[in-house]
């Protein structure tokens, strides 16, 4: 992995809350999202809000100029750029008040008080995206950090007061995949894949053990590759499959920046069914298959999905402690329909099996949330 710079350009994960490509106008000015996940299960379960909300300015007297708002339920970023038909570069300022890390650290469903801890992030992307037609993209970008820890009395992790960071990214994308039917409908193939270079100043780590101070174990440097496969498929009568995979590859990570399996909404790993913070590894791959077909009710969709997640027995984060399975499995069922034939709510439900909750097996996740567009473009 030490090599890893010199031998990757990258391939996968960029998602959620990313920008368009410069060719594609976004329809509305606003678009907001709001709902909630919660669990069921033996555990301790927790309730999430899920709040999103887009504010798209294409309109400027020069149509090159590009900027977005975004609000997440955790963030919120700016985007400022310059796009045209081959190339579009900008500046991405974020602020994180609940930051990737141990805000929630689980074990066998119960939250593990003296490993939970919460910090902020504020930093600033600057990133250029070149488009070789409308199949190939190459993204590159640079984006200092810093993190800074507020009082944590409950944990025994050594955390450092603040620290800075330096995150190196090269994206590839190839092929193309397009939706419509608000995302619900997805045909095209591409492989994606992202590498990412992480450098710290006065982070001092800790491994997942009781307790082990900064000066016994320290990361300064992260390699993170990410691959994503899609390959998906609409017939005439709109009935669609969609099989997706996803890799990860991880060098240099504990919980503070691993990488958080499970959950319907993760950030690359989503396995519906289990909790955000599930688990934690350096190394996993996630098989989803889904097939979705019309109702003739209000604009009605079913999605039934089957997940497969594998990791390796061998895991660098969680330590010692490993994890009693390398696979887990869940189910899912995605229902969505336009109320009264205006407002799309979408109900998505998954059931991990093999969740382990206190001695009981099973979840139950389910996420309810709308979507309201405004202001056509």
């Amino acid at each position: 992995m030490k090599c890893v710079p010199c031998i990757m350009l990258s391939l996968v994960f960029l998602a959620y809350g990313m920008t368009a490509m410069a060719y594609e106008k976004k329809p509305y000015r606003h678009i907001a999202v709001l709902g909630a996940d919660f669990h069921v299960s033996n555990g301790d379960n927790k309730t999430s809000p899920l709040i999103l909300y887009h504010y798209f300015m294409e309109n400027f007297s020069n149509p090159n100029l590009y900027a977005q708002y975004t609000l997440k339920t955790t963030s919120f970023f700016f985007i400022l750029g310059y796009k045209t038909d081959d190339y579009f570069a900008g500046i991405r300022p974020e602020l994180k008040w609940i930051t990737w890390g141990a805000y929630r650290a689980y074990t066998e469903g119960e939250n593990f008080d003296e490993r939970t801890y919460k910090s902020q992030t504020a930093g600033a992307e600057l990133f250029y995206e070149r488009y070789a037609g409308r199949f190939v993209t190459l993204r590159l970008g640079y984006q200092p950090d810093y993190h800074f820890y507020i009082e944590n009395k409950g944990t025994t992790i050594d955390l450092p007061t603040n620290h800075s960071e330096h995150n190196l990214r090269a994206e590839l994308s190839l092929g193309k995949i397009t939706s419509s039917d608000l995302n619900r409908v997805r045909h095209g193939f591409i492989v994606k894949g992202m590498y990412q270079y992480t450098g710290r100043q006065g982070y001092g780590t800790f491994e997942d053990m009781p307790l082990v101070t900064r000066d016994d174990s320290s990361i300064d440097t992260t390699h993170k590759i990410y691959l994503d496969l899609g390959a998906c498929y609409a017939f005439s009568n709109q009935i669609n499959i969609q099989l997706d995979g996803m890799a990860g590859i991880h060098d240099g990570v504990d919980r503070n920046n691993a990488e958080q399996i499970g959950y319907i909404n993760s950030r690359h790993a989503a396995v519906g069914g289990y909790y955000s913070t599930e688990f934690y590894h350096n190394r996993y791959v996630v098989g989803k298959l889904q097939i979705g077909f019309p109702v003739p009710l209000w604009d009605m969709r079913l999605q039934p999905g089957f997940n497969v997640l594998y990791m390796p027995k061998n895991n660098e984060v969680v330590g010692v402690e490993h994890y009693p399975k390398t696979v887990y499995k869940s189910v899912s069922l995605g229902w969505s329909f336009k109320m009264a034939d205006v407002l799309p709510f979408f109900i998505n439900y998954a059931y991990g099996m093999d969740a382990d909750r206190k001695g009981e097996k099973g979840n139950h996740e389910i996420q309810a949330f709308i979507i309201m567009a405004l202001g056509k473009n």
